[in-house]
């Protein structure tokens, strides 16, 4: 079982927890980005995991739990999140 879990704060916005401590904001990340011709296509990034800054306030987050990355980290669906946190989804009894 996983230390962490993720509240819903907002629509576009999460917190995530540590045990009882918030540790990190969860939001969606930018569309896609078409740049013009000869730069490469920067793709979407639809979730980004940051550490929150009134947690952590120095710029290398000391004391930052494992997995979670100073320099934030992105993925590519929700359900990706909670993998790289380790949080189990609860399945419906059939």
């Amino acid at each position: 079982m996983s230390a962490f879990r993720i509240a819903s704060t907002f629509a576009d916005y999460h917190a995530v927890y540590f045990g009882d401590r918030k540790v990190a904001i969860l939001f969606p990340g930018r569309l896609a980005i078409e740049w013009p011709e000869g730069v490469p296509f920067s793709p979407a990034q639809p979730w980004t995991l940051m550490p929150d800054p009134e947690a952590f306030p120095d710029a290398a987050c000391t004391g930052l739990p494992r997995p979670l990355s100073p320099s934030g980290n992105r993925f590519d669906s929700f359900a990706a999140v909670e993998a790289f946190l380790s949080i189990e989804q609860e399945r419906a009894a059939a």
